[in-house]
């Protein structure tokens, strides 16, 4: 049987292209916009489903902790407007293609053993011979160092019979060291190898002439067999002079990252002294490719998640870039290049809702998804048997966002295994009641505005999702806008709804680098994983580790599946970089961003601007002189116009094609005698004797020579 992957959310694809507007440069709290608009927006927002807009946590009888619906200072139903802000602005952002800037910047780690072929088994432990031995650093180098030593196993019945200590496979490491702390050494002796991976074990334990320290893990999970053959732990001696290798800095820092913290902060405080912390590394061509606590430790991916999204565009990292949803609602910069909001949301108030009303939810299990979960979070190629993970360049698979669908019943079903010890409560506003809110603004662009309003209203059909137990089902809700005041800096403004928003859509789709904005990947996740009322049989059940979902997944090779089959590919051309750059970037006050840099990328950026300002130019200085053109034009008769445009053309040709461009013209002149334009007879008269029209070509000259006689004696003039 296939198993596919299910979430209650999917990924809006991460976008080459980051739109940064050309107007970047100039926006400031204190300057104001010529076409700059100001003024109040208010709302209704309508709950789609349940809605819980998390406050105060109360502990329950049952141990449960119920998170309260949000109150003010007179407990009163209120959705905070940060709350509003931050859901509008991730709508924002992803409509008006800004940057992916709302992660956090991991490097994670994995120990996967669960197939032979995988990556774990094949190419980490595989690939590299393990070294029992202690880390300490050199405080002469300022260097972490590695001192290699002799490792046997030892029984923990063996402990105890020796030593009168009891350990457990079950404790944790550092409870194993409070019983025999790693700073007191002990004699041993060690056996030949033997079993059927040729193991010494350290017995006799104080009363041989071999020096060691015991050293613990973590629990090893049991597997089928014999659970005793769990009960062990490890004993290091005959320690060898320390190893010098190049910079193992990043090794050191993934160790303390990918364990315990218990467990770390342990061993930095109790080193065995003169000898430091017991690793186990993972080395091959003399090169320690990662330490552990164990044999089979967690080792790092090779790419951190910024890594992953710098190849989409460098531009989503960078500060020398301002998306839209950064110009409007704020951003931190250094240089004094910060921005304030010039939007604020205020707290929406409740309308119909009284107490007696909200409903006590069911037990929930209120976990977040984790994104070490590859097959869903980064990218991948359908159809391929085998995974990109963490150590491929592999993008990530962009915005996540949960899939708005009806809940089962009122009170919500967890969509996961319930666990008590982890399960919680939520107060819940039910369907279809009101809150209403305001927004106000100050200096937006037109288009900025048109921007917040379609954010806030999205398209018919879609909804926001706002609050806790969006896994469930709950926070679906709508907005519905108008504008209460708006007024202009320069004194006017005739703008509704509708014509602010049609403003926005115009212009993201000329802004578009293939002018296909509306249908474009990005904006058709978005609005399909909105719409509530599509979405009733989508599986948005969380995947079951009991019962072996996620392993049979893995097994089969299988990804999270486009959308409702919707396509994830950008159209081509979006990596026409001279096509997408803003003429913002490194422009005006904004130049100081990349003057400090010496990345290839931003010079490559600067080429692109300057590329695309120089068709613009000479865009420009072809419509200014088509515009004089027109003016001349509607100034001259139309006789006169015929002579200068027959002047200008003939400036381009050789001489064998001008004849055949003066001769319409007198044609015209004689078909249309107008003796108030005698001027320009005499003008036409003598553009044609000066590109030798009487005499060239030979076999037409007398022919052309009588024309331009008749035309002169059509108007009564000479030369």
């Amino acid at each position: 049987m296939t198993q596919q992957i299910h979430a209650p959310y999917h990924f809006v694809p991460m976008s080459k292209w980051v739109y940064m507007p050309d107007w970047a440069h100039l926006v400031s709290h204190d300057v104001p916009f010529e076409d700059g608009l100001s003024g109040v927006i208010d709302y209704t927002l309508l709950t789609k489903t349940p809605l819980c807009v998390g406050g105060e946590q109360q502990a329950q009888g049952n141990g449960a902790n119920l998170v309260q619906f949000a109150r003010d200072p007179m407990k009163k139903l209120i959705i905070p407007g940060s709350s509003v802000k931050g859901m509008i602005r991730s709508v924002l952002s992803v409509a008006t293609f800004g940057k992916f800037s709302q992660f956090d910047d991991q490097r994670f780690s994995f120990r996967d053993i669960s197939s032979a072929k995988g990556n774990y088994l094949a190419n980490v432990i595989g690939k590299n011979d393990v070294q029992a031995g202690w880390l300490s650093f050199d405080a002469s180098s300022q260097q972490w160092q590695f001192m290699p030593c002799e490792v046997s196993k030892v029984a923990h019945k063996e402990i105890k019979a020796q030593l009168g200590i009891s350990i457990e496979n079950k404790n944790t490491a550092v409870e194993k060291y409070n019983k025999a702390p790693l700073s007191k050494p002990i004699s041993a002796v060690i056996s030949a190898p033997r079993g059927k991976q040729n193991n010494r074990w350290a017995e006799h334990l104080g009363k041989g002439n071999t020096q060691g320290h015991l050293v613990f893990t973590n629990m090893r999970i049991p597997g089928r067999g014999d659970r005793e053959n769990y009960e062990f732990s490890y004993f290091f001696y005959d320690q060898q002079p320390a190893q010098k290798y190049v910079d193992i800095q990043q090794q050191v820092d993934d160790l303390f990252a990918n364990h315990d913290k218990k467990q770390v902060d342990y061993l930095k405080r109790n080193l065995a002294p003169g000898l430091g912390m017991p690793v186990f590394a993972l080395i091959a061509d003399e090169k320690i490719h990662s330490f552990g606590f164990a044999k089979m430790p967690r080792v790092t991916y090779r790419n951190s998640t910024e890594e992953l999204v710098e190849i989409s565009s460098p531009a989503h990292l960078s500060n020398a870039y301002f998306d839209m949803a950064e110009l409007m609602m704020g951003t931190l910069r250094d240089e004094g290049l910060g921005l304030k909001s010039r939007v604020t949301f205020v707290d929406a108030l409740v309308q119909d809702v009284s107490e007696r009303e909200l409903i006590t939810s069911n037990l929930l299990i209120l976990n977040s998804p984790k994104p070490t979960f590859y097959p869903a979070y980064l990218e991948q190629k359908l159809g391929q048997k085998y995974y990109a993970d963490y150590d491929a360049s592999q993008p990530l698979a962009g915005t996540k966002r949960y899939i708005a669908k009806q809940p089962l019943e009122s009170k919500l079903t967890s969509n996961a295994k319930d666990n008590k010890n982890v399960a919680g409560q939520m107060e819940l506003c039910p369907v279809g009641k009101h809150f209403s809110g305001k927004v106000v603004f100050h200096n937006l662009k037109p288009v900025e505005l048109g921007a917040l309003l379609w954010s806030l209203q999205l398209e018919e059909g879609a909804c926001h999702q706002l609050g806790h137990g969006k896994p469930m089902g709950a926070g679906a809700i709508t907005l519905t806008a108008s504008l209460t005041c708006c007024q202009a800096n320069s004194g006017h403004v005739d703008a509704n709804v509708e014509q602010l928003v049609a403003l926005f859509i115009a212009h993201m789709e000329a802004e578009h680098p293939t002018q296909q904005w509306r249908h474009s990947p990005q904006l058709n996740y978005l609005l399909a994983l909105s719409a509530l009322e599509n979405n009733a049989d989508v599986n948005t059940r969380y995947m079951s580790i009991d019962d072996k979902e996620f392993q049979q997944a893995k097994n089969q090779y299988a990804k999270l599946e486009p959308f409702k089959g919707l396509s994830r590919n950008e159209p081509l051309g979006m990596d026409k970089l001279e096509n997408t750059v803003s003429l913002a970037f490194g422009a005006g006050r904004l130049s100081q961003l990349v003057e400090k840099t010496n990345e290839p990328w931003v010079d490559h950026v600067v080429a692109a601007r300057n590329v695309k300002q120089k068709r613009l130019d000479d865009q420009r200085a072809i419509l200014l002189k088509q515009q004089a053109q027109a003016d001349k034009k509607a100034s001259m008769s139309e006789h006169a116009w015929k002579v200068e445009e027959l002047g200008l053309q003939l400036g381009d040709v050789d001489n064998t094609e001008r004849a055949p461009l003066i001769r319409p013209v007198i044609a015209f002149f004689i078909e249309n005698t107008n003796q108030q334009d005698k001027e320009a007879c005499l003008a036409l008269v003598k553009l044609a004797r000066d590109n030798e029209y009487h005499q060239k070509p030979k076999k037409r000259a007398k022919e052309q020579k009588q024309e331009l006689a008749n035309l002169m004696a059509a108007y009564g003039v000479s030369l």
